[in-house]
């Protein structure tokens, strides 16, 4: 099994359960869910868990309905996500089984209803989080809206860069449409999260051959983040050398840059002698950051 797997088994609930699937044991898997699963879930009742007392449910108790339906061969079923209690475990409980599947391929005909499911998920998820984020960072927010979205915003991006791994470009708009509402509504303000979403939003958008809504998101990422560049540049010529550890976080959003002056290179006839201007500024301010902050490099 690969590092990275079993990194990513070793957060789950049912870390035996993603063994089995990552080592292609289906037959396994479907007996560990049916020992977890209250009976009603095994007739076709399984919203009843609704009305279960907590503490009477096994962990991520939708996940488990959805993957045994999934890995038996039946339609999934339609689960709404329980958005006022406690939901983003089963979330992240099916991303991960998605990413194991498609690791160890041993069911390849039920990684596609599985991404839909996960992807109705966010789309509710992000509705859900906008509607209650409270106009964040202007005004206070919910503590678990927060932590909520933040959770949401990770497995958005994930299945984002799933669909791109299928070639699946409409899907993979639409995860990273769900993205880009969840990091707009709980971290707007953090550049190194915005600009990542803003490029990926592009790059697909390319993919769909839709270059002006492309050069779009770029252009939004060069008039918001060049300001970035002059600070960084302030800083290091007066430092004389690299940037100090409180810039770490501006390395990301300084390489969406150099992505959006790429982006608009391909999408957009602009003024190439402005965009090359730029590139070299920001070339330059990269090529001084320490390898040590952070283990980039430019």
């Amino acid at each position: 099994m690969s590092p990275d797997i079993q990194t990513l088994i070793s957060y789950s609930e049912h870390q035996d359960l993603l063994t089995a699937l990552a080592h292609g044991q289906t037959q396994q898997a479907l007996a560990l869910i049916e020992a977890r699963l209250p009976a009603a879930a095994l007739t076709g009742l399984g919203r009843l868990w609704s009305r279960v007392k907590p503490g009477k449910t096994p962990v991520a108790p939708l996940f488990l309905r959805v993957l045994r339906e999934g890995l038996v061969g039946n339609a999934i079923p339609e689960l709404a996500l329980p958005l006022q209690a406690e939901y983003t475990a089963d979330v992240a409980e099916l991303g991960r089984a998605i990413r194991v599947l498609e690791y160890s391929n041993a069911a390849p005909s039920v990684l596609a209803p599985l991404a839909a499911a996960l992807r109705d998920w966010l789309k509710a998820g992000a509705a859900h989080i906008q509607r209650n984020a409270g106009d964040y960072p202007r005004n206070g927010i919910n503590g678990k809206i927060w932590m909520d979205g933040a959770v949401l915003q990770a497995w958005a991006g994930e299945l984002g860069r799933y669909y791109a791994r299928q070639h699946d470009a409409a899907n993979e708009h639409r995860a990273w449409h769900a993205c880009g509402q969840l990091t707009m509504a709980i971290m707007a303000h953090y550049h190194h999260m915005v600009g990542p979403v803003m490029i990926s939003m592009g790059q697909v958008l390319e993919k769909l051959n839709r270059p002006a809504e492309a050069a779009a998101h770029y252009r939004a990422v060069v008039a918001d983040f060049t300001v970035l560049l002059d600070d960084l540049e302030e800083v290091t010529q007066a430092a004389g050398a690299a940037a100090p550890d409180e810039f770490a976080t501006d390395y990301l959003a300084l390489t969406s840059l150099r992505d959006a002056y790429a982006g608009l290179q391909r999408t957009e006839a602009g003024d190439e002698a402005s965009l090359r201007a730029l590139r070299s500024r920001l070339d330059q301010a990269l090529a001084h950051w320490p390898q040590e902050t952070g283990g980039f490099q430019a």
